[in-house]
């Protein structure tokens, strides 16, 4: 429903031996108005510029207004968002045109009632920009939002180093602050992006190692888990193929496989979507970052067994996660990119036998009878279709194209899997 709308319901009841137009009828409705997200309000930061990872800035939301108090606060960091609808979503208060698959926020806060936090940035992990945005959420008691974006200018200092980023980095690990380590993090990942982190490959491959062996030894929790993969989808982006080793991608593998257990079983179908949808993303870039493991790099074929192995655990994953809480029967939900798509769905067993579950990528599984083979229960579908990796080469060749398809059918409740 439309924020500030008013709506009128109406049901009609006729008799059932007069069902024609001129047959007497019953008719209730209701008419109801739905809640205002806050109003009237700005959010800004002081300063508006600093320096990576140095600068401390005071992010805070004035005179903002609403019916339903009290009002609460919430700032994140924004990645992959255009400005363009930054700008958009701050000239209505509304992200509602912000597309999750493309955006992506990791929390600088919870929910708070102070309308302002001081913290240290990021500067934004591109070589060609210097703006770092921030999204301020405001919350009526309700629940109904309001958002904010600003852009805070922030470039690196003079003089950096890989060790002094990881000595803070571990500083945060250790007191098990995971929102500063996030945004430390991002900080990383910028320098690595920089003309000076690019310099030398050795320590920059050692930061990225660095920086995920902390998450993966470390107990982030439910709230930091969208950080968490973004800190994994940064480490594992790189230009530069010398910086990415088996090594790194274990410990990628590692941390995305704690994803699901991370996360609360009232976690809402959406929320969780989300997030496979995150992971998904982290994923398909450990997989194009995993196309510079040439035959030479991989130092025997168990550890090459082991890292298909533990891709194929993370998929299998995300597959479940991507229906949670869905009901048997809803649209098949879908995630994914170029050479990589996973499509779930929960059917009963009795709806299951000749139905299809296909993915855009042109993969389609046509399912069996389950009831003839006594399974009863509602089932989960998912088809894990995936290409283009070093992680699951094609047998007896050293090409790096490989390619895989996972087919699963598993108990929708337990998540145990189904022989079929």
């Amino acid at each position: 429903l439309v924020p500030a709308f008013t709506y009128t319901f109406k049901v009609q009841v006729w008799a059932a031996s007069s069902l024609s137009s001129s047959g007497e009828a019953g008719s209730a409705s209701i008419t109801f108005a739905t809640n205002v997200p806050p109003s009237m309000g700005a959010c800004v930061s002081e300063p508006s510029s600093g320096l990576n990872l140095q600068t401390i800035f005071r992010l805070v939301c004035r005179d903002w207004t609403d019916a339903d108090l009290p009002l609460s606060y919430k700032f994140q960091l924004t990645k992959r968002l255009a400005i363009s609808q930054a700008i958009s979503a701050t000239a209505t208060h509304s992200s509602n045109n912000l597309n999750s698959s493309t955006s992506t926020f990791v929390d600088l806060s919870q929910f708070q009632k102070v309308d302002s936090i001081t913290t240290v940035l990021p500067r934004a992990p591109a070589p060609d920009s210097n703006l770092t945005l921030i999204r301020s959420i405001i919350s009526d008691n309700l629940g109904a939002e309001s958002y904010v974006f600003v852009a805070v200018n922030i470039t690196l200092p003079e003089s950096s180093s890989s060790e002094e980023i990881a000595a803070s980095l571990e500083l945060s690990a250790d007191s098990g602050d995971y929102l500063s380590f996030a945004i430390g993090s991002l900080g990383a990942s910028s320098f690595l992006k920089s003309e000076e982190g690019r310099s030398n490959t050795s320590q920059a491959r050692g930061l990225r190692k660095k920086v995920l062996s902390l998450l993966d030894a470390g107990d982030f929790v439910e709230l930091d888990t969208v950080g968490a993969i973004t800190v994994v989808d940064e480490m594992t982006d790189v230009s530069n193929t010398e910086e990415f080793d088996e090594d790194l991608e274990q410990l990628a593998l590692s941390v995305l496989s704690k994803v699901p257990s991370k996360l609360s079983s009232s976690l809402s179908g959406s929320a969780a979507r989300g997030i496979a949808s995150s992971a998904t993303t982290a994923v398909e870039n450990l997989l194009s970052a995993s196309k510079a493991l040439t035959p030479a790099a991989v130092s025997s074929s168990s550890l090459s067994s082991q890292s298909s192995a533990g891709m194929a655990a993370v998929l299998s994953n995300l597959s479940s996660l991507l229906v949670s809480n869905a009901v048997p029967g809803e649209n098949a939900q879908e995630v994914g990119g170029a050479n990589l798509r996973i499509s779930s769905r929960v059917l009963s067993s009795a709806s299951i036998t000749g139905s299809a579950l296909s993915t855009t990528g042109g993969v389609s599984v046509l399912f069996p009878d389950l009831e003839g083979n006594g399974i009863t229960s509602d089932v989960m579908l998912g088809i894990i279709s995936l290409k283009g990796s070093s992680l699951f080469p094609r047998p007896n060749s050293t090409s790096k194209t490989g390619g895989l398809t996972i087919i699963e059918v598993k108990d929708a409740e337990s998540r145990k899997k189904i022989p079929i």
